[in-house]
């Protein structure tokens, strides 16, 4: 957060927002530690969401850094060894396990360094990095047709899909249809991979499916671009919130087959005022949603 403050975890629906918690995470790191996040990302991984970024600091200055777990809403130090990971320019995933091939937590630093993690210790892998370099992409790697996808970043619109295989191979056939896209959130399902952009040059709301990309609607912020925020989807509806202005809550509605898009303002809802890059984790029945430095 600017200036440095710290705001609580929160839990919000599309009707409240509460951060009246009986847990906070100023009093979940051993020995009276505090959990600061920065350049913070999260992934499912055999049910658990895993956490990136970030660090406890006790009174004296002195850091332990992650990857941490969130159990609802308390934040608990990952078992094995403990590692930086930068978010902002790095991005994390899930590889699906395939005929041997056994899933884990994929690990992109933004430009050559590619590794595994599952759960515990950080795996080698054996193939060359991306052939571009993929950054600020939100701390995301969707996944297409249940492989792992790059998508744009700073100063690159080419697309690279992996396969435990193959290794990473880029598609300009998808390449992205704009020239500059980074800081953006997405959502990914059958329905193929949605972007909303952040940095972007015109606002829309882009498609990937069927190696093509279609757009399905425009941000209703287009003037204002919103980047650094979340996007959780929910069956047909995704909340937007978070970002570098004083941003409104967002409810954007797809329709039946994901081709077009409406979207909403929460009233009801308080405006975030720099929520930058805000952890964002779906758990049943609410949102959990974690803001950092």
């Amino acid at each position: 957060m600017h200036g440095g403050s710290r705001d609580l975890p929160a839990l919000v629906n599309f009707e409240s927002f509460n951060q009246d918690l009986k847990i906070s995470w100023h009093n979940n790191g051993p020995d009276n530690q505090e959990f600061f996040a920065a350049e913070g990302c999260s992934v499912l991984y055999k049910g658990t969401n895993y956490l990136f970024g970030g660090w406890f600091e006790n009174q004296d200055g002195e850091k332990t850094y992650g990857p941490h777990v969130l159990d609802v809403c308390e934040i608990l130090k990952a078992p094995g060894a403990s590692f930086q990971f930068d978010c902002f320019d790095g991005s994390v995933g899930y590889l699906p396990s395939e005929e041997d091939q056994e899933d884990y937590i994929m690990l992109y630093d933004g430009f050559n360094s590619v590794q595994g993690y599952d759960g515990s210790n950080i795996l080698e892998i054996d193939f060359a990095p991306p052939v571009d370099f993929h950054r600020e992409i939100g701390g995301q790697i969707p996944l297409y047709e249940n492989h792992p996808i790059l998508i744009a970043g700073y100063r690159t619109a080419s697309v690279e899909r992996y396969s435990p295989f193959n290794g990473w191979v880029k598609d300009d056939n998808i390449a992205f249809p704009e020239k500059n896209l980074y800081s953006y959130s997405a959502v990914w399902g059958d329905f193929g991979v949605v972007v909303f952009p952040g940095n972007t040059e015109t606002g829309e709301i882009w498609r990937l499916s069927d190696d093509e990309w279609t757009s399905i609607g425009t941000l209703p912020w287009k003037s204002i671009l919103r980047f650094s925020r979340a996007v959780l989807l929910s069956n047909f509806e995704a909340m937007v919130f978070g970002g570098n202005e004083n941003q409104k809550f967002t409810k954007f509605t797809f329709n039946d087959h994901f081709s077009s898009i409406e979207s909403e303002y929460l009233s009801n809802l308080p405006s975030l005022n720099y929520w930058g890059d805000p952890f964002a984790i779906l758990v049943p029945d609410n949102y959990c949603l974690l803001s950092f430095i």
